[in-house]
């Protein structure tokens, strides 16, 4: 990781902007999986709270306070488990309207509920948020400023007269003053906090995603190996009763691997597959590559590359014909056969239904480009 600026700790937590986009996804997973506990155990403090405010018979305004909360909390495990999931778009935001009516609705508490004693339960949830939500600090910094703003003035107003017997300091009265004190210290610490934890976190996730990167990683090729791909083949899955899922499999076959080592030796076999590793990549470049065998690669095309997928396809093959044209010799060869199958929600079950399709697929190119392929023939 680059050593990093003030700026960066500002906005990105500590890490660069490369290295925060790149763990976003990891953020994503541990927002959700975090919010999904909190909303859990705050539904049942708060609900047990609001029927203890209405059979207590406690004042109104705590049975209104109790019962936003309750009911807010209510619609928060809802959303987690039927609307929103890890990769939703909504979720950072839903998380912040989330933050908003909890810190509203304990300003509300903490002003107008309890006018007469001094109140730290907004400033320490300001706190609080800061260990909930992994995102950019400036985020957090904002939030509590503007928090800590309307805080004070609502003090200011509500709590300027006080009761006959309470105390003042200098003028001011002592829970005013207090409330005042309290808030301040407390956003300065979340501050300070908010930039010390999301740089502990963010710089943990940049370590994990690169391990994972480096463990999912072909040592030779440098695409990705069987462990990711099984991986994806299991996300795949997971994703397949989604009526607007789209995808194609394409499967590559390096043809030509043991002549070359037999003829040339294994560090010129390993040069090919190499060479005919960058020609995928390059033929497919949103499209994650994995070796899944000793010559033998996969693409689960997905998104742009899916829309395109004939367009490059197409050229795939052109390129494939004029790199054997270029070539001398079987050691200048790049030949790679190709099998592509696309998911048909009702013909296929699941992925391997769609990798059969292209695995066949792929054995037929194979047999027709070996017997065009007169460098092959010749060292059979």
């Amino acid at each position: 990781m680059a050593r990093s600026t003030i700026k960066e700790y500002f906005l990105y937590g500590g890490v660069t902007k490369e290295e925060y986009d790149s763990i976003r996804p990891l953020i994503q997973e541990e927002n959700h999986r975090v919010w999904r506990l909190v909303s859990i155990l705050f539904e049942f403090v708060f609900i047990g709270l609001f029927i203890f405010a209405v059979v207590a018979e406690i004042n109104y305004t705590w049975t209104i306070g109790y019962g936003i909360l309750a009911g807010s909390m209510v619609f928060s495990v809802l959303a987690f488990f039927v609307l929103l999931k890890p990769q939703s778009k909504a979720l950072l935001p839903f998380i912040y309207v989330s933050l908003a009516i909890l810190l509203g609705a304990c300003i509300y508490i903490g002003v107008f509920a309890e006018p007469h004693r001094p109140s730290i339960v907004v400033p320490a949830i300001i706190i609080g948020v800061t260990f909930l939500t992994l995102d950019r600090p400036i985020r957090f910094i904002i939030m509590q400023i503007v928090t800590l703003a309307a805080f004070i003035t609502l003090v200011c107003i509500f709590k300027q007269n006080q009761p006959e017997g309470t105390t003042m300091i200098g003028g001011i009265n002592s829970v005013l003053l207090t409330d005042v004190m309290c808030s301040g210290v407390f956003t300065a610490a979340g501050v300070l906090i908010s930039l010390f934890l999301s740089s502990i976190r963010m710089r943990d996730l940049v370590m994990r995603k690169n391990a994972e990167q480096e463990r999912d990683r072909d040592a030779l090729t440098n695409v990705a190996n069987k462990l990711a791909y099984d991986r994806k083949v299991d996300y795949i899955n997971g994703k397949l009763g989604d009526s607007n899922f789209k995808f194609a499999v394409a499967i590559f076959d390096v043809n030509g691997l043991k002549q070359t080592n037999d003829t040339y030796g294994h560090d010129q076999g390993d040069k090919l597959l190499v060479r005919c590793c960058e020609l995928i990549q390059s033929s497919f470049p949103n499209t994650p590559i994995y070796r899944i065998g000793g010559d033998e690669f996969a693409a689960i095309i997905l998104g742009e590359d899916y829309t395109n997928r004939e367009k490059l396809i197409r050229e795939f093959h052109e390129r494939i014909e004029h790199s054997h044209e270029e070539a001398e010799s079987l050691l200048e060869d790049t030949s790679i056969a190709i099998g592509v199958a696309i998911y048909n929600p009702k013909r296929d079950r699941d992925y391997l239904s769609v990798f059969s399709r292209a695995d066949a697929e792929m054995y037929d190119n194979k047999r027709v480009t070996k017997a065009r392929n007169a460098f092959l023939q010749e060292n059979q």
